[in-house]
């Protein structure tokens, strides 16, 4: 019996943090509050998207995969931009390395490749075309925030950095995971 109620309790929490509607709220959930200032409680919605995560995977390898690969590329590139004066940060939001609210962003995003984004990640012109558009415009918007200063040339890097993003992104999901690990029309 208890075998029983366990295996149903388990199934009632994968669906429950199953659904791409879930995976993509959060996330604009952890975007707002961090435009917000509100880092601390974007950590708990960060939190929640890597119970979801992890309760929904059906094939970790390739999920941790993408996760850690989109992350530290993000990062990476968000170093690079800010070392080579592309965009900077306002006096009050300086750190020595990269602010917490834009490593939650990038936290946010890598969990939402293989949920909410799956539908486009598996349409390998899409995918790197929406990551090349909407990438720089999330940097736009932040700095309608007043959360970054970006230079006038930043538009063309960001743009290839997202491109890039997303064409390794489509590459990975076709050789690590050649089948989606959720179905598409979710």
């Amino acid at each position: 019996m208890g075998l029983i109620k366990q295996n149903h309790s388990s199934l009632f929490f994968r669906k429950l943090f199953s659904t791409t509607l879930i995976n993509a709220v959060l996330f604009q959930a952890v975007w707002w509050l961090c435009m917000l200032g509100l880092s601390d409680i974007a950590a708990g919605c960060i939190v929640l998207l890597v119970v979801q995560y992890i309760v929904t995977t059906r094939n970790l390898k390739a999920d941790v995969l993408m996760l850690v690969t989109v992350f530290f590329s993000g990062v990476l590139f968000d170093v690079i931009w800010v070392k080579a004066g592309l965009y900077s940060l306002p006096e009050s939001l300086q750190s020595d390395w990269l602010p917490i609210w834009l490593i939650f962003l990038w936290i946010g995003f890598s969990l939402t490749v293989r949920r909410s984004l799956k539908w486009f990640l598996v349409r390998p012109l899409l995918f790197p075309l929406l990551c090349t558009v909407l990438g720089p415009l999330a940097y736009y918007a932040g700095e309608q925030f007043g959360m970054i200063v970006l230079r006038p040339y930043a538009w063309i890097a960001m743009a290839a950095q997202w491109c890039c993003i997303g064409i390794f992104a489509v590459y990975m999901q076709h050789t690590f995971d050649p089948v989606p690990s959720e179905p598409v029309s979710q």
